[in-house]
Protein backbone atom coordinates (compact mmCIF):
# COMPACT_ATOMS: atom_id res chain seq x y z
CA UNK A 1 0.00 0.00 0.00
CA UNK A 2 1.65 3.17 -0.88
CA UNK A 3 2.23 5.28 2.07
CA UNK A 4 0.19 8.28 1.16
CA UNK A 5 -2.85 5.65 1.56
CA UNK A 6 -1.59 4.95 5.37
CA UNK A 7 -0.61 8.54 6.43
CA UNK A 8 -0.23 12.42 5.51
CA UNK A 9 3.23 13.25 4.52
CA UNK A 10 4.60 16.83 6.21
CA UNK A 11 8.21 18.39 4.79
CA UNK A 12 10.24 20.15 8.17
CA UNK A 13 11.53 24.38 7.25
CA UNK A 14 14.67 24.42 5.17
CA UNK A 15 16.52 26.88 7.91
CA UNK A 16 18.05 26.03 11.05
CA UNK A 17 17.16 28.95 13.51
CA UNK A 18 19.95 30.73 15.16
CA UNK A 19 19.18 30.50 19.18
CA UNK A 20 20.26 26.71 18.62
CA UNK A 21 23.08 27.93 18.85
CA UNK A 22 22.41 29.22 22.36
CA UNK A 23 19.52 27.45 24.04
CA UNK A 24 20.31 24.69 26.57
CA UNK A 25 16.25 24.22 27.62
CA UNK A 26 12.88 24.76 25.96
CA UNK A 27 11.74 23.06 22.67
CA UNK A 28 13.92 20.11 21.13
CA UNK A 29 15.62 21.38 17.41
CA UNK A 30 15.33 18.05 15.96
CA UNK A 31 18.13 17.65 13.45
CA UNK A 32 19.54 14.64 10.92
CA UNK A 33 21.77 13.82 14.08
CA UNK A 34 18.69 13.34 16.10
CA UNK A 35 17.73 10.00 14.70
CA UNK A 36 20.20 6.86 14.20
CA UNK A 37 19.20 3.50 14.61
CA UNK A 38 15.46 4.03 14.82
CA UNK A 39 15.40 6.27 17.84
CA UNK A 40 15.57 10.17 18.68
CA UNK A 41 18.57 10.78 21.04
CA UNK A 42 17.41 13.98 22.34
CA UNK A 43 21.06 14.37 24.02
CA UNK A 44 22.23 14.97 20.44
CA UNK A 45 19.78 17.43 19.88
CA UNK A 46 19.56 21.20 20.02
CA UNK A 47 17.06 23.48 21.94
CA UNK A 48 15.57 26.37 20.35
CA UNK A 49 13.79 29.74 21.96
CA UNK A 50 9.99 29.58 22.29
CA UNK A 51 10.02 32.36 19.82
CA UNK A 52 11.65 30.53 16.89
CA UNK A 53 9.57 27.26 17.84
CA UNK A 54 6.45 28.61 16.64
CA UNK A 55 8.34 30.08 13.39
CA UNK A 56 9.16 26.62 13.48
CA UNK A 57 6.30 25.05 13.93
CA UNK A 58 3.93 26.99 11.18
CA UNK A 59 4.06 23.97 8.80
CA UNK A 60 3.66 21.27 11.25
CA UNK A 61 4.12 20.47 14.82
CA UNK A 62 5.24 16.52 15.28
CA UNK A 63 2.55 15.09 17.27
CA UNK A 64 3.31 11.44 19.56
CA UNK A 65 3.57 8.52 16.96
CA UNK A 66 4.47 10.29 14.27
CA UNK A 67 7.27 8.48 12.34
CA UNK A 68 9.94 11.37 11.43
CA UNK A 69 12.26 10.12 9.21
CA UNK A 70 15.84 12.00 7.17
CA UNK A 71 15.49 12.42 3.19
CA UNK A 72 18.90 14.08 2.56
CA UNK A 73 22.59 13.17 3.92
CA UNK A 74 21.56 10.12 6.38
CA UNK A 75 19.12 8.47 3.94
CA UNK A 76 17.34 5.75 5.35
CA UNK A 77 17.27 6.69 9.48
CA UNK A 78 13.41 6.89 10.85
CA UNK A 79 12.44 7.39 14.50
CA UNK A 80 9.06 7.85 16.61
CA UNK A 81 8.25 10.78 18.78
CA UNK A 82 7.78 9.95 21.98
CA UNK A 83 4.53 11.32 23.94
CA UNK A 84 5.07 14.56 25.92
CA UNK A 85 8.02 15.63 23.27
CA UNK A 86 8.06 19.67 22.31
CA UNK A 87 9.71 19.46 18.99
CA UNK A 88 9.99 20.91 15.69
CA UNK A 89 11.53 19.41 12.54
CA UNK A 90 14.77 20.70 10.94
CA UNK A 91 16.92 20.86 7.55
CA UNK A 92 16.21 17.57 6.10
CA UNK A 93 13.80 16.12 8.02
CA UNK A 94 10.13 15.07 7.39
CA UNK A 95 7.65 13.11 9.19
CA UNK A 96 4.56 10.81 8.49
CA UNK A 97 1.42 11.44 10.17
CA UNK A 98 0.14 7.45 10.13
CA UNK A 99 -3.93 6.78 10.22
CA UNK A 100 -4.18 4.98 12.89
CA UNK A 101 -7.10 3.20 11.80
CA UNK A 102 -4.65 1.64 9.13
CA UNK A 103 -1.69 1.28 10.70
CA UNK A 104 -0.07 0.84 14.32
CA UNK A 105 2.55 3.53 14.10
CA UNK A 106 5.72 1.73 16.46
CA UNK A 107 5.06 -1.04 13.18
CA UNK A 108 4.92 2.01 10.63
CA UNK A 109 8.61 2.65 12.27
CA UNK A 110 9.57 -0.82 12.14
CA UNK A 111 8.52 -1.61 8.66
CA UNK A 112 10.26 1.74 7.23
CA UNK A 113 13.88 0.14 8.55
CA UNK A 114 13.43 -3.43 7.41
CA UNK A 115 15.13 -4.62 4.43
CA UNK A 116 12.02 -4.06 1.71
CA UNK A 117 11.59 -0.97 2.28
CA UNK A 118 15.40 0.24 2.76
CA UNK A 119 15.98 -1.16 -0.88
CA UNK A 120 12.45 0.84 -1.97
CA UNK A 121 14.41 3.69 -0.85
CA UNK A 122 18.12 2.88 -2.03
CA UNK A 123 16.59 2.30 -5.55
CA UNK A 124 14.75 5.97 -5.68
CA UNK A 125 17.82 7.97 -4.16
CA UNK A 126 18.80 10.80 -6.00
CA UNK A 127 22.56 11.02 -5.74
CA UNK A 128 23.68 14.95 -6.15
CA UNK A 129 26.91 16.50 -6.30
CA UNK A 130 26.70 17.36 -2.43
CA UNK A 131 24.39 14.99 -1.38
CA UNK A 132 22.20 12.14 -1.72
CA UNK A 133 18.09 12.50 -1.30
CA UNK A 134 14.54 11.04 -1.94
CA UNK A 135 12.46 13.24 -3.52
CA UNK A 136 9.51 14.33 -0.84
CA UNK A 137 6.90 14.93 -3.75
CA UNK A 138 7.36 11.05 -4.70
CA UNK A 139 7.69 9.72 -1.30
CA UNK A 140 3.72 9.37 -0.57
CA UNK A 141 3.69 6.85 -3.75
CA UNK A 142 6.23 4.13 -1.97
CA UNK A 143 4.86 1.29 -1.20
CA UNK A 144 4.66 -0.46 1.88
CA UNK A 145 3.55 -4.16 2.64
CA UNK A 146 0.93 -4.12 5.68
CA UNK A 147 -0.27 -7.33 7.16
CA UNK A 148 -3.67 -7.16 9.12
CA UNK A 149 -3.41 -4.89 12.34
CA UNK A 150 -3.43 -7.18 15.16
CA UNK A 151 -0.31 -8.70 13.48
CA UNK A 152 1.07 -5.20 13.12
CA UNK A 153 0.39 -4.65 16.88
CA UNK A 154 2.39 -7.94 17.12
CA UNK A 155 5.45 -7.21 16.02
CA UNK A 156 5.64 -3.61 17.07
CA UNK A 157 5.02 -5.08 20.53
CA UNK A 158 7.63 -7.95 20.12
CA UNK A 159 10.54 -5.85 18.57
CA UNK A 160 9.35 -3.14 21.32
CA UNK A 161 10.48 -4.94 24.07
CA UNK A 162 14.19 -4.92 22.90
CA UNK A 163 13.96 -1.31 22.22
CA UNK A 164 12.41 -1.16 26.01
CA UNK A 165 15.53 -3.21 27.50
CA UNK A 166 17.96 -0.72 25.15
CA UNK A 167 16.14 1.67 26.86
CA UNK A 168 16.39 0.66 30.44
CA UNK A 169 20.10 0.05 29.44
CA UNK A 170 20.76 4.03 28.78
CA UNK A 171 19.02 4.91 32.07
CA UNK A 172 21.32 2.74 33.93
CA UNK A 173 24.63 4.07 31.95
CA UNK A 174 23.05 7.70 32.55
CA UNK A 175 22.66 6.96 36.82
CA UNK A 176 26.52 5.62 36.54
CA UNK A 177 28.07 8.36 34.57
CA UNK A 178 26.32 11.17 37.21
CA UNK A 179 27.36 8.86 39.83
CA UNK A 180 30.43 8.89 38.65
CA UNK A 181 31.15 13.03 38.00
CA UNK A 182 29.42 13.22 41.56
CA UNK A 183 32.27 11.26 43.05
CA UNK A 184 34.48 13.00 41.02
CA UNK A 185 33.48 16.50 42.27
CA UNK A 186 32.78 15.58 45.78
CA UNK A 187 36.96 14.78 45.82
CA UNK A 188 37.72 17.89 43.41
CA UNK A 189 35.66 20.59 46.23
CA UNK A 190 37.68 19.22 49.11
CA UNK A 191 41.33 19.17 47.68
CA UNK A 192 44.06 21.73 47.54
CA UNK A 193 43.94 24.78 45.34
CA UNK A 194 44.06 24.52 41.41
CA UNK A 195 47.95 23.86 41.42
CA UNK A 196 47.87 21.39 38.05
CA UNK A 197 46.50 21.16 34.92
CA UNK A 198 44.83 19.06 33.13
CA UNK A 199 47.70 18.66 30.59
CA UNK A 200 49.56 17.46 33.89
CA UNK A 201 47.05 14.36 33.86
CA UNK A 202 46.83 13.19 30.08
CA UNK A 203 48.07 13.98 26.51
CA UNK A 204 47.07 14.38 23.10
CA UNK A 205 46.95 11.29 20.91
CA UNK A 206 47.84 12.03 17.54
CA UNK A 207 48.17 8.68 15.46
CA UNK A 208 46.82 9.26 12.63
CA UNK A 209 45.67 6.02 10.26
CA UNK A 210 44.82 6.56 6.05
CA UNK A 211 41.77 4.92 4.50
CA UNK A 212 43.53 2.05 3.33
CA UNK A 213 44.66 0.84 6.41
CA UNK A 214 41.11 0.43 7.84
CA UNK A 215 38.83 -2.34 7.68
CA UNK A 216 35.26 -2.97 8.01
CA UNK A 217 35.88 -4.81 11.67
CA UNK A 218 37.34 -0.59 12.95
CA UNK A 219 34.99 1.09 14.31
CA UNK A 220 34.56 4.42 13.88
CA UNK A 221 33.26 7.53 15.55
CA UNK A 222 32.39 10.79 14.32
CA UNK A 223 30.85 14.04 16.37
CA UNK A 224 27.21 12.98 15.11
CA UNK A 225 27.64 9.49 17.15
CA UNK A 226 28.39 11.47 20.41
CA UNK A 227 25.56 12.90 22.83
CA UNK A 228 25.75 16.05 24.12
CA UNK A 229 26.77 16.38 28.15
CA UNK A 230 26.86 12.47 28.03
CA UNK A 231 30.51 10.43 28.42
CA UNK A 232 28.87 7.35 27.47
CA UNK A 233 29.09 6.89 24.16
CA UNK A 234 27.24 4.17 23.11
CA UNK A 235 26.96 4.00 18.87
CA UNK A 236 29.48 4.01 16.37
CA UNK A 237 29.92 3.09 12.29
CA UNK A 238 31.78 0.29 10.59
CA UNK A 239 35.34 2.41 9.38
CA UNK A 240 34.84 0.69 5.87
CA UNK A 241 33.56 3.52 3.95
CA UNK A 242 35.34 6.07 5.58
CA UNK A 243 37.24 8.23 2.55
CA UNK A 244 40.00 10.04 4.49
CA UNK A 245 42.22 10.41 7.26
CA UNK A 246 41.40 9.34 10.69
CA UNK A 247 42.54 9.95 14.49
CA UNK A 248 43.03 6.66 15.87
CA UNK A 249 42.06 6.07 19.66
CA UNK A 250 41.73 3.20 22.04
CA UNK A 251 39.39 1.96 24.72
CA UNK A 252 38.89 4.38 27.29
CA UNK A 253 40.79 7.14 26.08
CA UNK A 254 38.74 10.08 26.21
CA UNK A 255 37.07 11.60 23.10
CA UNK A 256 36.91 15.57 23.17
CA UNK A 257 34.83 17.28 20.34
CA UNK A 258 36.81 20.04 18.92
CA UNK A 259 34.37 21.70 16.52
CA UNK A 260 32.18 24.11 17.94
CA UNK A 261 32.81 22.44 21.77
CA UNK A 262 29.94 23.94 23.09
CA UNK A 263 28.01 21.21 22.18
CA UNK A 264 29.78 19.34 24.86
CA UNK A 265 30.47 16.14 22.61
CA UNK A 266 33.08 14.30 25.26
CA UNK A 267 33.04 10.65 25.85
CA UNK A 268 35.00 7.19 27.19
CA UNK A 269 35.65 5.38 24.04
CA UNK A 270 34.07 2.15 24.80
CA UNK A 271 36.09 0.04 22.28
CA UNK A 272 39.56 0.84 19.95
CA UNK A 273 38.61 2.94 16.76
CA UNK A 274 39.01 5.89 14.73
CA UNK A 275 37.61 9.09 15.19
CA UNK A 276 37.08 12.14 13.53
CA UNK A 277 39.99 14.50 12.83
CA UNK A 278 37.47 17.00 14.92
CA UNK A 279 37.34 15.09 18.02
CA UNK A 280 40.69 15.32 20.27
CA UNK A 281 42.17 12.19 21.70
CA UNK A 282 43.18 12.34 25.00
CA UNK A 283 44.77 9.71 26.93
CA UNK A 284 45.48 10.09 30.75
CA UNK A 285 48.97 8.97 31.68
CA UNK A 286 47.91 7.06 34.39
CA UNK A 287 45.01 5.04 34.01
CA UNK A 288 44.00 5.75 37.93
CA UNK A 289 43.04 9.13 36.44
CA UNK A 290 40.38 8.12 33.54
CA UNK A 291 37.25 8.98 35.65
CA UNK A 292 39.17 12.30 36.43
CA UNK A 293 40.39 13.24 32.92
CA UNK A 294 37.07 12.64 31.88
CA UNK A 295 34.99 14.96 34.60
CA UNK A 296 37.50 17.77 34.52
CA UNK A 297 37.07 17.41 30.10
CA UNK A 298 33.47 17.09 30.25
CA UNK A 299 32.27 20.25 32.88
CA UNK A 300 30.44 23.01 31.92
CA UNK A 301 33.33 25.22 33.18
CA UNK A 302 35.71 24.16 30.78
CA UNK A 303 33.31 24.13 27.64
CA UNK A 304 32.29 26.99 28.43
CA UNK A 305 36.37 28.67 28.33
CA UNK A 306 37.47 26.52 25.60
CA UNK A 307 34.51 27.77 23.92
CA UNK A 308 35.29 31.25 24.33
CA UNK A 309 38.93 31.15 22.95
CA UNK A 310 37.95 28.97 20.47
CA UNK A 311 38.73 30.05 17.05
CA UNK A 312 37.03 29.90 13.44
CA UNK A 313 33.66 32.36 13.48
CA UNK A 314 31.31 30.35 11.54
CA UNK A 315 32.55 26.63 12.47
CA UNK A 316 34.91 27.14 16.19
CA UNK A 317 37.34 25.04 16.74
CA UNK A 318 38.56 24.43 20.56
CA UNK A 319 42.22 23.75 20.89
CA UNK A 320 44.50 21.45 23.16
CA UNK A 321 46.82 24.18 24.35
CA UNK A 322 43.61 25.55 25.89
CA UNK A 323 42.17 22.11 27.38
CA UNK A 324 45.87 21.50 28.45
CA UNK A 325 46.40 24.59 30.51
CA UNK A 326 42.64 24.45 31.97
CA UNK A 327 43.33 24.37 36.24
CA UNK A 328 42.46 21.57 38.27
CA UNK A 329 42.94 21.03 42.01
CA UNK A 330 45.63 18.79 43.01
CA UNK A 331 44.66 15.55 44.42
CA UNK A 332 47.23 13.37 46.18
CA UNK A 333 48.14 10.15 45.06
CA UNK A 334 45.94 8.28 47.66
CA UNK A 335 43.31 10.44 46.61
CA UNK A 336 43.58 9.64 42.77
CA UNK A 337 43.66 5.88 43.63
CA UNK A 338 40.92 6.09 46.04
CA UNK A 339 38.82 7.80 42.98
CA UNK A 340 39.96 5.05 40.73
CA UNK A 341 38.56 2.10 43.12
CA UNK A 342 35.73 3.78 43.26
CA UNK A 343 34.97 5.42 39.70
CA UNK A 344 36.39 2.62 37.13
CA UNK A 345 33.90 0.06 37.99
CA UNK A 346 31.46 2.48 37.23
CA UNK A 347 33.17 2.60 33.82
CA UNK A 348 33.60 -0.90 32.96
CA UNK A 349 29.82 -1.05 34.20
CA UNK A 350 28.80 1.43 31.11
CA UNK A 351 30.98 -0.25 28.57
CA UNK A 352 29.06 -3.43 30.07
CA UNK A 353 26.22 -1.90 28.84
CA UNK A 354 27.31 -0.38 25.61
CA UNK A 355 27.81 -3.92 24.75
CA UNK A 356 24.67 -5.36 26.03
CA UNK A 357 22.91 -2.99 23.75
CA UNK A 358 24.83 -3.65 20.70
CA UNK A 359 23.76 -6.93 21.19
CA UNK A 360 20.03 -6.24 21.83
CA UNK A 361 19.92 -4.02 18.93
CA UNK A 362 21.53 -6.96 16.62
CA UNK A 363 18.99 -9.21 17.81
CA UNK A 364 16.07 -6.60 16.67
CA UNK A 365 17.76 -6.44 13.41
CA UNK A 366 18.11 -9.78 12.59
CA UNK A 367 14.05 -10.39 13.84
CA UNK A 368 12.44 -7.65 11.66
CA UNK A 369 13.15 -9.16 8.50
CA UNK A 370 12.41 -12.53 9.60
CA UNK A 371 9.09 -10.99 11.17
CA UNK A 372 8.13 -8.41 8.62
CA UNK A 373 8.51 -11.47 5.59
CA UNK A 374 6.53 -14.01 7.87
CA UNK A 375 9.26 -16.71 8.23
CA UNK A 376 9.21 -16.06 11.95
CA UNK A 377 5.54 -15.76 13.55
CA UNK A 378 4.90 -13.78 16.55
CA UNK A 379 4.98 -16.42 19.25
CA UNK A 380 8.60 -17.59 18.07
CA UNK A 381 10.07 -14.62 17.88
CA UNK A 382 8.47 -13.40 21.46
CA UNK A 383 10.41 -16.46 23.20
CA UNK A 384 13.76 -15.43 21.62
CA UNK A 385 13.23 -11.98 22.82
CA UNK A 386 12.03 -13.37 26.55
CA UNK A 387 15.58 -15.11 26.70
CA UNK A 388 17.78 -11.59 25.78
Amino acid sequence: MPIGEIGEVFDGPHATPKSTKTATSGPVFLGISSIENGRLDLAKSAHLSEEDFAQWTRRVTPRARDVVFSYETRIGEAAIVPAGLRCCLGRRLALIRPNTQLVDPQFLLFAYLGPEFQEEIRQRTVHGSTVDRIMLKEFPEFPLRLPPLEEQRGIAATLGALDDKIDSNRRLQHLSQELLRATVNAELQASFPDDMKLGDLCFLVKDKVAPEQMSAEDAYIGLEHMPRGSIALDSWDSAEDVGSQKAAFEQNDVLFGKLRPYFRKVGIAPLDGVCSTDILVLRPYETIDLALVATVASSQELIDSVSASATGTRMPRASWKDLSEWPVPALTLGQREGLSERCNPLIERMNQLTDENQKLAALRDALLPELLSGRIRVPEAAEVVSSA
